[in-house]
């Protein structure tokens, strides 16, 4: 938070989530793309939990829903 304090609750953000994922041979990259909204800011707790941010994320279309809900499954 202290690196991005313009992030305040109810700020909207574009949010990409990526990675990669195993699959047959060579693994595939992915981008999921979501607009996100901060709901909460985490001062975090020394030594147990670092600074961050919460916030709510909506993917932009169909297709990247049903991406993020086979990331998360």
């Amino acid at each position: 938070p202290q690196e991005y304090p313009e992030l305040k609750p109810g700020t909207e953000i574009e949010l990409v989530i990526f990675g990669s994922e195993d699959g047959a041979g060579d693994e595939e990259d992915f981008n999921i793309q979501c607009r996100a909204r901060v709901i909460r800011i985490d001062p975090g707790f020394a030594g147990k939990r670092p600074p961050g941010f919460g916030v709510t994320i909506d993917p932009v279309d169909q297709d990247q829903r049903e991406r993020l809900s086979n990331l998360l499954l």
